[in-house]
């Protein structure tokens, strides 16, 4: 069960968790948040910060789920996939509205080569942003994993024509067509209007 906590509280756990986004930062300043992938650190300073971590956010604040999420990319960085799975499943549990959570969760169940729960996490990423053509593509490619290419083509379709009004990386996406669309005829471009497929 959650628990509540007072503001000063969840002031305190906080600002200590932005100290160590801080210090993510600063080892790897060209990632926009924390809880993605991180550069080749030094196993004692990923252990002094994940120390931080657990010290500053987790021991006050148990179901703090950014922390949860942070210390599952520590622990993946530490080679523990298995703990890192747990404690980004935990995260995904407490903030049932990241779409980013949910995601996390299912790249942690690749890497234990869980594919079940890959593709469970991956369609609950669907489930709380159901119209962002990245959350859908990334579906769509656990569901080719699975082997289940009818499927994803589908999801695929549907990522195509919502992205006709998002701002989606035309290179990537159409990565994705070409390899989900290996086994049949992918769409001309043309058949998608938006300036976004189309060349200039």
């Amino acid at each position: 069960m959650k628990t509540d906590y007072t503001e000063e509280q969840k002031r305190r756990v906080d600002e200590a968790y932005m100290k160590v986004a801080k210090r993510i930062n600063e080892l790897a300043p060209d990632d926009s948040k924390v809880e993605q992938s991180l550069p080749p650190i030094d196993k004692a300073v990923l252990l002094d910060i994940l120390h931080e971590l657990e010290l500053g956010c987790l021991t006050l604040m148990p179901d703090y789920a950014r922390g949860l999420a942070c210390a599952a990319t520590l622990y993946q960085r530490l080679g523990d996939n298995v703990k890192a799975l747990a404690l980004m499943e935990r995260a995904c549990q407490v903030d049932t509205q990241s779409a980013g959570i949910a995601l996390a969760a299912s790249q942690a169940a690749d890497d234990v080569n869980d594919l079940d729960k890959a593709l469970y996490y991956a369609r609950e990423a669907v489930n709380r942003e159901p119209d962002q053509p990245d959350i859908l593509v990334a579906y769509a490619m656990k569901l080719l994993d699975a082997g289940r290419d009818e499927e994803a083509s589908k999801v695929l379709d549907k990522a195509i024509l919502i992205g006709q009004n998002h701002p989606v990386s035309q290179d990537i996406l159409l990565a994705f067509v070409a390899a989900i669309y290996k086994e049949r005829e992918r769409p001309p471009l043309e058949d998608f209007p938006s300036s976004d497929f189309s060349d200039n």
